[in-house]
């Protein structure tokens, strides 16, 4: 996904080329009688490996300066399991 950065009114001389990871998340939950309460797995695809990249910047009143952004270099799958989970709610009362 190549574009231009743009920040305070500066815009990249050039476009960089901006990465993302990109999955579904897989879920589950199961009753642990170790833990006596419900055990939740989540697996997600997250940035593994990161690294910062700079680009040049053309600024309105004429001065260029420096932009650093973050470039996702590797993605994968991250399981984790957590005990406790929060109920979204839409309702203000909670």
């Amino acid at each position: 996904n190549n574009t231009f950065l743009v920040s305070n009114g500066c815009s990249s001389v050039h476009p960089v080329d901006i990465t993302s990871c990109a999955g579904s998340c897989d879920t589950s939950s199961i009753y642990s009688m170790v833990a006596n309460s419900m055990m939740h797995k989540c697996s997600c695809c997250q940035e593994m490996r990161t690294s910062s990249k700079e680009v040049q910047m053309n600024c309105p009143d004429g001065h260029q300066i420096t932009y650093t952004y973050t470039y996702v270099e590797e993605c994968e799958n991250n399981a984790f399991f957590v005990f406790f989970c929060k109920t979204k709610s839409n309702n203000s009362n909670n």
